[in-house]
């Protein structure tokens, strides 16, 4: 993750980090977003050979955020708390299968 920090870091964002080996990072930009978005895909491949970059915006997130269904639990212990992002719509048999491993259901 220090190679996707640094190549952030050379593309001029701001206040790059990575969340450990994850391959999630943020940063903060003041350029528009496709600008940010062609640049981001392009680097990203030639750089460091990925070709999928999924990337959202901090006010999705805070919607994300703010549509929690479980706002208590997730100020009071926020490790239970996690989010899936998915490129598209899963089948509904995937959906199933991932759900039966969630425990305490």
């Amino acid at each position: 993750m220090s190679d996707l920090v640094a190549l952030l870091t050379r593309l001029g964002f701001d206040e790059p980090r990575s969340l450990l080996q994850s391959g999630q990072s943020r940063f903060r930009t003041t350029e528009k977003q496709p600008f940010t978005r062609r640049l981001l895909d392009a680097e990203v491949l030639k750089r460091l050979g990925l070709e999928r970059v999924f990337r959202s915006l901090e006010d999705e997130w805070k919607a994300v955020i703010a549509a929690n269904p479980f706002p208590g639990e997730a100020k009071s212990d926020p490790d239970i708390s996690s989010r899936c992002f998915c490129e598209r719509v899963p089948e509904p048999e995937n959906v199933k299968a991932a759900a039966g491993g969630i425990k305490g259901r």
